[in-house]
């Protein structure tokens, strides 16, 4: 699971918002000394679509950014050929 992953040898903050329902919630809450909320009401729902919006955002940057140096680099390759 990620989020074991992320956190090991980090702090943990009090309470992690996630969008999706894990199924050994309460093991990793444990394991992470943390409250992991799954359903999140009001301004903590709020807060889960900013950030997955912001995820998505900086996502297709990468990947323009990445795509772009990619063509570049192909249109370098052709007129050094």
């Amino acid at each position: 699971a990620f989020l074991p992953q992320y956190y090991i040898g980090k702090e943990t903050p009090k309470q992690i918002l996630i969008s999706e329902t894990l199924k050994d919630k309460k093991l990793i809450s444990l394991a992470l000394e943390t409250k992991i909320i799954d359903k999140p009401r009001s301004d903590k729902k709020h807060h889960l679509k900013v950030a997955i919006l912001t995820a998505q955002e900086n996502l297709n940057r990468h990947l323009a950014s990445k795509f772009s140096k990619h063509s570049q680099l192909l249109k370098l390759q052709k007129t050094l050929n």
